[in-house]
């Protein structure tokens, strides 16, 4: 009979959805992703794991976050203080650095072939992030990300509309206000990618590029371009810190 693998459990309660992730070792074998408009299904499902060996990363406010651990008893629940592989003392702001920039350095450093990995997560924000492969975090960028653009041009003015992102194109010269919105956004997003990206490679001639976040659909090019894409990333990086601190 074979031995069971060690289970991990990591719950990354963000804004707007929480997520819950199964690993054996190092293996996501389980992830289940739920609004937190259904507040009562999140603490049913992690009900389910009481006192496993766990690890609670949430952005909540202090009430829902203390219902979340004592619904899990998680093993770590993660703060500035809880212990890494990545040494991130060089950043100036260490203490506000986001846990999901530290879990995806992390899990670029874990997987790095070369002298420097750059992880680029596009989801609420655009963020960068430079780790080294002696375990040092050198920095990053963080800018507003796609829907932030849409919706900022809708909240802050008067006439624009609120505009969704049908397709992972968009026409160069908008011929409507919907076209002219999403050719200055979408357009407008991918090209401060770019253009960051040319930067990087320029400065770091050893480098490795990581993509994660919720909107990499719309980055086929960059993803066909020798960049490695995963849109598990800050999960795969909290298990490792779960794991760090075992």
């Amino acid at each position: 009979m074979s031995q069971q693998k060690a289970r991990n459990i990591i719950i990354d309660a963000g804004n707007t959805r929480t997520k819950i992730a199964v690993f054996e070792e190092s293996s996501l074998i389980d992830l289940n992703t739920i609004s937190n408009t259904n507040w009562q299904d999140i603490l049913k499902s992690l009900a389910s794991y009481k006192n496993e060996n766990s690890l609670l990363c949430s952005v909540l406010g202090i009430r829902k976050t203390q219902e979340l651990a004592a619904t899990l008893g998680p093993k770590i629940i993660f703060s500035p203080e809880t212990a890494t592989p990545v040494d991130f003392s060089g950043y100036a702001t260490a203490e506000t650095l986001g846990a999901d920039r530290k879990a995806n350095s992390i899990a670029t450093w874990s997987r790095l072939p070369s002298e420097y990995g750059l992880v680029i997560d596009v989801g609420t924000c655009i963020k960068f992030d430079l780790v080294n492969a002696q375990g040092k975090y050198l920095g990053g960028s963080i800018s507003p990300g796609l829907n932030m653009r849409l919706k900022a041009l809708s909240d802050n003015t008067g006439r624009l509309p609120y505009v969704k992102v049908k397709n992972t194109e968009a026409k160069l010269i908008g011929n409507s206000t919907e076209s002219a919105i999403l050719s200055g956004c979408l357009n407008g997003w991918k090209a401060e990618i770019n253009g960051f990206l040319a930067q990087y490679k320029t400065a770091f001639d050893d480098l490795t590029i990581f993509l994660t976040g919720g909107d990499i659909y719309l980055l086929d090019s960059l993803r066909k371009n020798g960049i490695f894409a995963d849109e598990n990333l800050t999960l795969k990086g909290l298990n490792l810190i779960l794991a760090y601190n075992a």
